[in-house]
């Protein structure tokens, strides 16, 4: 039988998952959300990054990992390479907020702003600079960083929305 605190705790994780399912149908459904400067926005890494502030290190890496897989099967680049990134960023976001951070607007601004800026920046070194793409830093400006402020920018919602359901659940940790 299971108790009223593991029946939250599942409950918890269960909407945390269908929260990165929702965020990643959102990111790869053409024409179902739109898109800044023809940029979309990486709402999976803002949707593990918010997890991470609210459940803290061990609970974050496995958002991140899980948002990473769905990333990897998505895209054409290295095999594990949003996966291994993901999860190591959200393990280290988890560990900042619960050391640092309180669950506020700010956090999660200032956590999805730090954590996409580094996702970019390695994305772009990786990918660009290491893979002799010729000016790299027009597509540092051109894409990189639009689809930067546009994630930023689209974290307000994404973060009301994880608010409204742990407090309309009444989800703790």
């Amino acid at each position: 039988m299971l108790t009223q605190k593991s029946r939250m705790s599942s409950l918890r994780h269960v909407m945390h998952g269908l929260f990165v399912m929702l965020a990643f149908v959102l990111r790869f459904t053409p024409g179902l959300t739109p898109t800044f400067f023809a940029q979309p926005a990486e709402l999976l890494l803002a949707a593990a990054l918010l997890i991470a502030l609210y459940e803290h290190d061990a609970a974050g890496a496995v958002a991140g990992g899980c948002a990473g897989i769905l990333m990897d099967i998505c895209t054409d680049t290295l095999p594990g390479f949003h996966t291994a990134l993901f999860m190591i960023m959200c393990a280290m976001a988890g560990y900042i907020a619960k050391k640092y951070l309180t669950n506020t607007l700010l956090s999660a601004l200032l956590l999805t702003a730090a954590g996409t800026l580094v996702y970019k920046l390695v994305y772009w070194l990786v990918f660009v600079v290491a893979g002799a793409s010729g000016r790299p830093f027009y597509h540092l400006m051109r894409y990189l960083v639009v689809s930067w402020i546009f994630t930023v920018i689209l974290t307000i919602p994404c973060y009301l929305i994880i608010r409204f359901y742990r407090r309309r659940f009444r989800l703790s940790q």
